[in-house]
């Protein structure tokens, strides 16, 4: 970027040097002229050109190609030239009208080679009579010689009435103090200031640096809190772009994972007690038999083989659970018609609904036909309104099916004392019980709607719930067709 900006600084200034020779040849010519067409000759033009003599020139003048033909009526007196002050570094190059060299302002009056760098001009044209062209050969000028064929393209054609009378250049001779000073200032300030931006970017690109990778380090701190098993952990989000989206997502992923370990501790501890219970009844009714305290008959024998058949219950409820959501449950599908199924589970279910002093009622019996496993689709239903009669107390229990284009769905409603809105959040979660809706005494191992939900989303469906405290329960559960 610095050799760029340096680049074309030089390029403008030299194209500004050349505009000042321009002007320069635009002032001179005119008084060059006024003074041939005053004398009749150049003679002792470089006397007038070195300031050593004072002359009459006339007040307009005449150059060839838009600077001007009025005719010659006035003059006045001017005083010296000062040409070293007026050119400022500029080369003044004069021919009389054979194009003979008879004045160059870098050299003197001997015949010697004019040696200068001419890389410095650059094109420009003054009503269409003069260019100016870059990289011009001034090496072959001498004087008392023709003026070259390249130098004249960049050269005044100078006339008097149609009388050609010489040509005039002024071009830039050599590089001057004054310029070389503002260029080595331009430089060094370039470069103070390359170095300055460079500190204050490295300053701003370490604090910015810094700003960004902080939710990063957050991350990783929290990452290595999660390899010792430290779940709860939360980073407050800084931004909303991208890191803060990141950071959303493993604060999310934080509490799923609290959740998930939590859950791991609650179903061990709840697994141990479901199998301490009836495993303390058997060994307490061993030990009492073994010891002479209970009676070795067939009704203590009954009681302990229900408790076994409690702990194969429940181990058997376990490995349902985890084949359904491993997704390796094998499903048994067939075509069944799902008015004769639901009709299936009422007729079995009848003498449980009497002993609770209630009744199973299948309101809007839909005749349509489900590709599903008979025995497991019947395990859900059976599930739900064990549940439902459960909370009946004495009300009947209403079963409702309808169809979309896509699915079939199937309800349970009872008019019990419905689940609050924090317990439905964990009604389908394993071992979880509601007091009011699923005690211990009721008998059940708190696995059932776990299971529900597991079998109804291995047939690619879903189960809902819909309650309030006071005003019953809806379970409703959905199969594709």
């Amino acid at each position: 970027m610095g050799v760029f900006v340096n680049f074309y600084f030089g390029t403008q200034l030299n194209v500004y040097v050349d505009n000042v020779a321009e002007n320069q040849a635009i002032q001179i010519a005119p008084i060059l002229q006024s003074y041939y067409a005053t004398t009749g000759s150049w003679d002792n033009v470089d006397q007038l050109l070195k300031g050593e003599v004072e002359f009459a020139i006339e007040s307009r003048s005449n150059i060839r190609g838009g600077l001007g033909r009025a005719g010659i009526n006035t003059y006045r007196r001017m005083g010296p030239l000062n040409l070293p002050l007026f050119l400022r570094g500029q080369r003044l190059i004069l021919t009389d009208e054979n194009e003979i060299v008879i004045f160059d302002s870098i050299k003197k009056a001997t015949l010697t080679t004019v040696d200068i760098d001419s890389r410095d001009m650059t094109g420009v044209t003054i009503s269409g009579a003069l260019s100016w062209n870059a990289n011009q050969d001034l090496n072959n000028v001498t004087l008392n010689n023709k003026i070259t064929e390249k130098l004249k393209l960049s050269s005044l054609e100078m006339y008097h009435g149609n009388q050609f009378i010489g040509f005039l250049f002024i071009g830039k001779a050599f590089e001057s103090n004054i310029e070389e000073g503002f260029v080595n200032r331009f430089n060094i300030g370039l470069i103070i200031t390359a170095f300055t931006s460079s500190g204050f970017a490295i300053i701003i690109g370490l604090v910015l640096s810094r700003r960004i990778t902080a939710p990063m380090r957050n991350l990783i701190k929290a990452t290595e809190m999660f390899s010792i098993g430290q779940f709860k952990q939360k980073i407050e989000p800084q931004s909303t772009d991208e890191l803060g989206q990141l950071t959303k997502s493993f604060n999310t992923m934080s509490e799923q994972l609290e959740m998930n370990e939590n859950q791991r501790r609650r179903l061990f501890a709840d697994v141990a007690h479901e199998l301490r219970t009836p495993l303390a009844v058997i060994q307490a009714t061993m030990e009492g038999m073994a010891e002479g305290v209970i009676e070795t008959n067939q009704k203590e024998l009954i009681r302990a083989l229900d408790q076994t058949k409690t702990l194969n219950r429940i181990v058997e409820d376990l490995r349902l659970l985890s084949l359904a959501e491993s997704k390796q449950l094998d499903l048994k599908k067939e075509n069944i018609n799902l008015e004769e199924l639901v009709n299936d589970v009422i007729e079995d279910l009848n003498p449980i609904a009497e002993e609770s002093a209630s009744e199973i009622v299948f309101k809007n019996p839909l005749n349509t036909t489900l590709f599903v496993d008979q025995h497991r689709i019947k395990q859900v239903l059976s599930n739900l309104i064990v549940n439902a009669l459960k909370q009946a107390d004495s009300s009947p229990i209403q079963i409702d099916v309808s169809r979309s284009d896509n699915y079939c769905q199937v309800s349970v409603s009872d008019s019990g004392n419905g689940i609050s809105e924090e317990d439905q959040k964990y009604i389908f979660d394993r071992f979880y019980r509601v007091d009011s809706s699923r005690s211990r005494t009721s008998g059940g191992s708190g696995l059932g709607l776990a299971i529900v939900k597991s079998l109804v989303e291995a047939h690619g469906g879903n189960i809902s719930v819909i309650s309030s405290a006071g005003n019953g329960t809806t379970f409703s559960f959905t199969i594709p067709v």
